[in-house]
């Protein structure tokens, strides 16, 4: 049954599922009812009550990616579209504006932040018009490129490549192999 709220500020627990620590997933606990959980008046996690509130450094990089997005324009990615081309022009732009070097580590050149961080960053420059393509760009750069070079790379590798992630000069790919998948 779907809970209401019994008070401005108060969070209800949905019938069965219970929080049990912040930050965790749901257990299940089919004798539990719902019941009202306070929002400490600091909005934060506290007494086992999930944040969901962004940080000022997470809110000013989601107005970084906006304005970097917006500055691009829907008619941009028309073009682009239409003429089949790679957007270099915003990928160079995200870069400048450090953005590509999200969760890449800080002696590298990047700000050494996480996944919530790039997705706060993604959504925020997708909304101006870029949509999959430009998260496709995230996905194969910052994620599968940055992200796994930073954790399994050797430090050379790191050395070497981190660094032309975060300023443009390195451009990372995916190959998938489906052999056998697909019988004609």
């Amino acid at each position: 049954s779907a809970a209401t709220h019994t008070e401005p500020g108060a969070l209800l627990r949905s019938s069965g599922r219970r929080w049990s620590r912040c930050g965790s997933f749901p257990s299940i606990d089919q004798n539990r009812t719902v019941e009202p959980l306070q929002v400490a008046p600091t909005g934060r996690c506290e007494d086992n009550i999930m944040n969901f509130e962004l940080t000022d450094e997470q809110v000013m990089l989601a107005e970084t990616a906006r304005r970097v997005g917006e500055s691009f324009g829907l008619e941009y990615w028309r073009e682009k579209d239409s003429n089949e081309e790679f957007p270099h022009e915003i990928w160079q732009a995200i870069c400048d504006a450090g953005l590509s070097g999200i969760a890449v580590p800080e002696e590298f050149g990047g700000s050494g932040l996480g996944m919530l961080e790039i997705a706060i960053c993604v959504e925020n420059l997708c909304a101006a018009g870029g949509g999959s393509t430009l998260s496709q760009m995230f996905m194969l750069n910052p994620i599968f490129g940055g992200v796994s070079i930073a954790r399994l790379g050797t430090p050379a590798q790191k050395a070497e490549m981190l660094p032309g992630l975060v300023s443009g000069q390195m451009m990372f790919a995916m190959a998938l192999n489906l052999s056998g998948l697909f019988v004609l």
